[in-house]
C-alpha cells in the first residue's frame, strides 16, 4: 500500500497546501524506472554510437549519400515485410523458427543483390549528377568509388535491422525494470509464457553488442557481394563466386550463434561474432585496399628484362591496365592510359 501525507502551514490565518509528500516505497519505485531509462538510453548509445558517428562525418555532408542510406533502409524493410509474407503464407510452419530464420536471410541477401542491379541500372543518373558536367555543392564523385557506394548502403540496411531488433527489448527492459519477477511469483508465473530470471538482467547488454556487430556485419556483406557481382559482370576475375558465397555463408553463421544466446552462452556467443567478424573485415580490405596487385605485380614481370619481345610486354602492360581500370569502375569502360595516368585516377 502506498501512502500519501499532506503536508500545510498557516500564514496569517490562512491555510497554505504546498502537495502531497509520497511515500519513500512510491519515490524508489520511480528512482528504478530512471534507472531502467537511462540503461535503455545506454544500450542504444552503445549499438549505434560507431553508426552514428560515420554517419555525421562521411554521409551528412553528402545529400546523394544521405539518400542512398535511406534507401537502403528501405530495402532491408522491403526483406522484412517478404519474410512477413512467407511465414503468413506457410502455415504448417509457422511455430518452426529455425526455418524462419533460414527465409528471412535468404530474402535479405537476395534484397540486398537486387539494390545492386537498381543502383547499377541508375548508375548513368548518379554519373551525370556527381560528374564534372554538373557541379551540385555537398555531392561528392561517386563515379569510381562503388567500394564506398556499398559501404554507405550496407550501414542503411545494417542500422535498420538493428534498430528493429533492439527497439522492442528496450522498451520492455525501460518499463519498471523488474527482471525475475514473472518466474519468482507464482501468480505472475502461470500468466506469462516467457520466464524471467535474475541472470536474464543483462540480456539487454548482451542484445545490445550483438546489434552493433550486425551493423558492421551488414557493412562487410554489401561490399563482398557487390564486389563479387561486379568482378561476374566485367569478367575481372574467376574467383567472383567468393564475394558471392561469402556473404550468405556468413550470415547463415551469424544466425545459428545467436540460438547460444539463450542457452547461457552469451560470451561464447559474442566471442565467436567477433571472430566471424574479423574475417570478414580482412577479407574486405583486402578487396578495397588491394584491387591494383595484380596489375602491379604483372607491371614489373613484364618490365624485367627477359627473352620476350618489346610488344608482348606492351600487350601485357595494356592488359594489366584494363584489368586494374575494370576493377575499380563502376561502368565497366575502359580507357587505357599510362600507368602513371592510372594510378592518379584509381579512387576506393
Amino acid at each position: 500500500m502506498i501512502f500519501k501525507f499532506r503536508y500545510s502551514y498557516s500564514h496569517k490565518g490562512t491555510v497554505i497546501k504546498y502537495g502531497t509528500i509520497k511515500s519513500r516505497k512510491q519515490r524508489t519505485s520511480y528512482t528504478e524506472a530512471g534507472m531502467s531509462y537511462a540503461f535503455s538510453i545506454g544500450c542504444l548509445l552503445l549499438a549505434f554510437a560507431l553508426p552514428f558517428g560515420f554517419f555525421v562525418t562521411n554521409i551528412a555532408n553528402d545529400p546523394l549519400r544521405i539518400i542512398l542510406f535511406i534507401l537502403g533502409a528501405f530495402f532491408w524493410l522491403m526483406s522484412l515485410l517478404f519474410s512477413a509474407i512467407f511465414w503468413y503464407a506457410v502455415v504448417p510452419l509457422r511455430n518452426t523458427l529455425v526455418f524462419s530464420l533460414v527465409v528471412s536471410v535468404l530474402l535479405q541477401e537476395l534484397v540486398r543483390f537486387a539494390y545492386f542491379l537498381l543502383l547499377r541500372r541508375a548508375q548513368t543518373g548518379l554519373s551525370r549528377l556527381s560528374s564534372n558536367g554538373i557541379q551540385i555543392s555537398g555531392i561528392h564523385s561517386l563515379h569510381r568509388a562503388r567500394h564506398m557506394l556499398a559501404v554507405v548502403c550496407g550501414l542503411g540496411m545494417g542500422v535498420m535491422a538493428s534498430l528493429f531488433l533492439l527497439v522492442n527489448v528496450l522498451a520492455d527492459s525501460a518499463q519498471d525494470g523488474k527482471v525475475g519477477l514473472p518466474a519468482t511469483i507464482p501468480q505472475l508465473a502461470e500468466k506469462f509464457d516467457v520466464k524471467l530470471y535474475v541472470k536474464d538482467a543483462y540480456f539487454p547488454l548482451y542484445y545490445t553488442i550483438n546489434c552493433a556487430i550486425l551493423v558492421l556485419f551488414h557493412v562487410c556483406w554489401t561490399i563482398q557481394l557487390w564486389d563479387g557481382c561486379h568482378r561476374k559482370v566485367n569478367g575481372l576475375s574467376k574467383f567472383w563466386w567468393i564475394g558471392l558465397s561469402l556473404p550468405i555463408v556468413s550470415h547463415y553463421l551469424n544466425m545459428f550463434i545467436s540460438f547460444l544466446n539463450g542457452s547461457d552462452q552469451q560470451y561464447v556467443a559474442i566471442t565467436l561474432q567477433i571472430l566471424l567478424l574479423s574475417i570478414n573485415l580482412i577479407y574486405c580490405y583486402a578487396i578495397v585496399r588491394l584491387p591494383t596487385l595484380p596489375g602491379l605485380l604483372n607491371f614489373i614481370i613484364a618490365s624485367s628484362p627477359d627473352n620476350r619481345t618489346s610488344s608482348t610486354r606492351t600487350e601485357e602492360t595494356a592488359a594489366s591496365t584494363r584489368r586494374v581500370l575494370l576493377a575499380n569502375n563502376d561502368d565497366g569502360q575502359v580507357d587505357v592510359r599510362p600507368i602513371a595516368a592510372v594510378s592518379n585516377s584509381i579512387v576506393t
